[in-house]
């Protein structure tokens, strides 16, 4: 409703009032010259006529008050006609209180209309109000929405960027990797060019370890030792061993982690990697896992609860994955290892030293985890070749066919036999007198205990 329609319905009403104030006036001069009879009964109802009026007059102002704030149009010429009709009319009945009562009704019927309209016209504005707030909410989502689109497109650019500067930082790291690789191949064929010179005393050999698949493993440089001991006969005679070709040696014994690779690449149901008689034996007895010790399961403590035929199906599958001869150690092998030229009584010396190693007196009845005792070293730095676990070797043990001296072509090393085979190093179970590096002993091929775990060797040249 604009200025000049507001000013109009003021105006309007505004004389509508006075006229009506004018007409009471005139109702009162008459009512002094009417008959007693109807001034008593003006007197009587006077109460009545004044709050219908008063009424009347509280409607006026309301539908003045609604008409000025409201935001649309009245029908003007209506209020005008209704409003500016007199309260008494000139032609009115002579009885003054039938006049007036005949003045406010046809007021209120009036006010009714009036009324409605104001009704429908706040129902209007309400409306208006709504689409308004709807119209706001729908452009502050719609702004949320942009928002959201902005963000996500900046993300995306960023994740973009991201991925550009891994996807570079990957390529540098696999150019920096084929250069170490290349470096570390350039590296080991050097140590290993020095290890084909025999060394003749552990201390004129300065340790190499390298890693391939993760594996850290020693290097054992050509040369010769004594083998076996007069502490037994199966140890006897004392002879000489030598080794044209370095190889390398695990630096510990397989951890529990390392084998779940092996596990987890179908080492269980790939018979590629098995013997023909440790197939055989897998499935008519269903080993499908090694057998787990609580206590002994721990990621870096060695692999125990395997049999000869499993340590066997692990250095074939890490064959395959090294590309590379991985084999178990011989006894030969193994011994020179860990005592070295020297000949030694132990990996660090001829004198025993508990601190040195894990056996039955300090083991607190489990194994450690793999080199726990670096003190116990050997001369070419592999660790717990004393105690912590007895180990595995593709030897065959048998004190009738196979005696010392020990000749690694008489078959005592065919993977097809299913005779014994040695252990080596003494274990956490097992008294000092079994950990000497000399010390001989065996179990069935499909022993499963969790005394026993075993290391791998593989060719220098490889």
């Amino acid at each position: 409703m604009d200025n000049q329609t507001i000013d109009q319905v003021n105006t309007t009403i505004a004389s509508a009032l006075r006229r009506n104030v004018e007409a009471n006036a005139r109702f009162i001069e008459t009512s002094k010259t009417a008959p007693q009879s109807a001034l008593l009964k003006t007197n009587s109802n006077k109460g009545q006529t004044r709050t219908k009026i008063d009424n009347a007059k509280d409607t006026v102002e309301r539908v003045t008050q609604k008409a000025r704030f409201s935001e649309f149009d009245l029908q003007v010429s209506k209020v005008d006609d209704r409003l500016l009709m007199p309260l008494v009319s000139p032609n009115e009945s002579d009885d003054p209180v039938l006049a007036f009562d005949q003045a406010v009704a046809r007021f209120d019927r009036a006010i009714i209309p009036l009324e409605n309209e104001l009704r429908q016209v706040n129902l209007l504005r309400r409306a208006r109000r709504q689409r308004i707030v709807f119209m706001l909410i729908g452009i502050t989502i719609s702004i949320i929405i942009l928002v959201v689109i902005m963000f996500n497109s900046a993300e995306s650019q960023r994740q973009v960027a991201i991925s550009l500067t891994a996807n570079a930082e990957s390529t540098r790291v696999a150019i920096q990797s084929t250069q170490n690789q290349q470096a570390t191949a350039t590296q080991r064929a050097s140590q290993v060019a020095s290890a084909y010179n025999p060394v003749t005393y552990n201390a004129g050999w300065l340790p190499i370890t390298s890693s391939f698949s993760g594996v850290e493993m020693v290097l054992v440089p050509a040369g010769c030792f004594m083998m076996g001991s007069t502490n037994s006969t199966i140890e006897q005679p004392i002879h000489e061993q030598c080794f044209t070709e370095p190889f390398w040696i695990d630096r510990t014994e397989v951890t529990n982690v390392e084998y779940q690779r092996f596990i987890d690449a179908g080492g269980y149901t790939n018979a590629a990697y098995w013997t023909d008689e440790g197939w055989q034996w897998r499935t008519e007895n269903n080993i499908i896992t090694p057998d787990n010790t609580t206590g002994f399961t721990g990621p870096n403590q060695p692999r125990v609860g395997i049999s000869w035929y499993e340590a066997i199906a692990y250095t074939n599958w890490r064959s395959e994955r090294d590309a590379a001869s991985i084999q178990l150690p011989s006894e030969p092998e193994w011994e020179y290892a860990a005592r070295g030229p020297d000949s030694l009584n132990y990996p660090w010396g001829n004198d025993f030293a508990a601190n040195n190693l894990v056996y039955s007196a300090n083991s607190n009845r489990q194994t450690a985890e793999v080199g726990s005792r670096p003190s116990g070293t050997s001369w070419v730095d592999a660790l717990d070749m004393s105690g912590n676990v007895w180990e595995w070797t593709r030897s065959v043990y048998d004190e009738t066919s196979f005696l010392y001296p020990y000749i690694a072509n008489d078959i005592r090393e065919d993977m097809r036999s299913s005779e014994r085979r040695v252990i080596r190093s003494g274990s956490w179970r097992f008294v000092q007198d079994y950990t000497l590096s000399s010390f001989r002993f065996s179990r069935f091929i499909n022993s499963r205990l969790n005394t026993i775990g075993f290391r791998c060797v593989r060719p220098a040249s490889a």
